[in-house]
């Protein structure tokens, strides 16, 4: 058995790139795999290092004791979805509907008081 493969690897486990993948004879690394980096899957698609003349994915080579940071973290989120659920968080809404009766009513007795004021000038002149 030769060292390069195990030289190949980074020190989590992944390919430092996917010649060195196939120098060891694997490709299509599923993202479970510890192995997989997403530097090795650039459609981003949860397989690194793919060949379509390889065939199915490997199996995951999963160490039950491995820690889950080697899984490559799932891509965000493109587009927003529209709506919102209830979130539990409250929401400050003013309500104006006060000043605008107050202000229409204002406006109403200055109109009136001006009508009244002009009526008594002409009955005066």
């Amino acid at each position: 058995m030769s060292a390069t493969p195990a030289m190949a690897l980074t020190p989590t486990g992944q390919f430092e790139n996917c010649s060195e993948a196939a120098a060891s004879g694997v490709y299509n690394i599923p993202a479970s795999d510890p192995r997989y980096g997403a530097h090795l899957d650039s459609d981003l698609d949860g397989f690194g290092c793919e060949n379509a003349d390889a065939g199915a994915p490997e199996a995951p080579v999963a160490d039950p004791a491995a820690p889950v940071e080697n899984v490559a973290p799932a891509p965000q989120i493109v587009q927003v979805p529209v709506g919102a659920p209830a979130t539990g968080a409250s929401q400050q809404t003013s309500d104006s509907t006060g000043f605008l009766v107050a202000g229409g009513a204002l406006f109403v007795a200055a109109a009136a008081a001006s009508v009244t004021l002009a009526k008594r000038k002409s009955a005066e002149a």
